[in-house]
């Protein structure tokens, strides 16, 4: 009896297939991009539910509001784009601020410059937002349905109370999101999660970064915590962009039997501990800075923003 003859596939092809499917993936995730970016812009130009802190804000107001304008009772087919609890110098709505044109321009010359480069990665980003001193930053807490009014409500409460820091004046989250982009239409789906901003002022405060995300364990967030910087969202360097640069600075899980943090530094790809049982001197919890990595001085003729 004659042997059947194995059939021989030709490995080349086997890696063509291989590769034409991580094209097609890395595609797809490239157009939800896409399609992020032009969410963002169309949510922050929306109507914001908005409470102002002002020296004459009572305790009673705030309460009231939030069981008014909780994030599931509050959905983004009503046209609401965000939730946000600031003091009057805090954080707002950068295109209904007088802030916003000088942020345009200088958005605008950061984007030039950053096409004109050819090496980008999480140092350059830091590199450009030093030379137009676009040094505003937050960190973003990603919850569930179940979760996010609690959490939300806890935030808010320390913002007012001043639990989390005197330097921390915004912070907004997302309504219940029933919208989702599918063929280019808009059409109802239903929620599953939202994003939760807490807003810094400087990203090259590094310390005062890490204080807040003290904060944040000490109210019960144990969950993975993320550090994006304001000109990623500006250059629009999201996850899986084209040029692979990971938009967060930094990320950070907590140990709770422990009470630790470990934080992943993308800018000094580095790994370290904070341990929130002792205060370590400020030299022993981060040795080098952002600032003093950057190539250029941060440019004083640009408002900080």
């Amino acid at each position: 009896m004659e042997q059947e003859k194995e059939s021989k596939v030709d490995p080349t092809e086997v890696f063509k297939a291989d590769h034409s499917e991580e094209d097609n993936e890395m595609n797809s995730k490239r157009q939800a991009v896409d399609i992020s970016i032009e969410r963002s812009e169309k949510y922050d130009k929306a109507d914001w539910k908005l409470f102002i802190i002002t020296p004459y804000s009572k305790w009673i107001e705030l309460e009231t509001w939030l069981k008014e304008n909780l994030p599931t009772s509050i959905r983004r087919s009503d046209g609401v784009g965000w939730i946000s609890v600031r003091y009057e110098n805090g954080r707002g709505s950068f295109h209904r601020s007088e802030k916003s044109k000088q942020l345009e321009e200088k958005g605008k010359l950061a984007r030039e410059y950053w096409q004109s480069i050819q090496s980008r990665n999480n140092k350059s980003l830091l590199d450009i937002a030093a030379r137009y001193n676009i040094r505003g930053g937050k960190w973003l807490l990603y919850l569930e349905t179940h979760e996010v009014d609690q959490m939300w409500s806890l935030i808010v409460k320390a913002l007012f109370s001043g639990e989390l820091g005197s330097i921390i004046k915004s912070v907004k989250v997302s309504p219940s999101d029933d919208l989702r982009k599918i063929n280019h239409r808009f059409v109802p789906e239903p929620c599953k999660s939202h994003v939760l901003c807490i807003y810094t002022e400087d990203i090259f405060k590094k310390i005062q970064v890490l204080e807040v995300e003290a904060c944040v364990r000490k109210l019960g967030f144990w969950n993975k915590l993320h550090y994006k910087p304001d000109i990623s969202t500006i250059l629009g360097v999201f996850l899986f962009s084209k040029d692979g640069i990971n938009p967060s600075m930094l990320t950070s899980t907590y140990d709770f039997s422990s009470n630790i943090s470990r934080f992943h530094d993308k800018v000094l790809r580095k790994y370290f501990n904070v341990d929130h049982n002792t205060q370590p001197e400020e030299e022993n919890i981060v040795e080098d800075t952002w600032k003093e990595l950057t190539n250029m001085t941060i440019d004083t003729k640009y408002t900080a923003i």
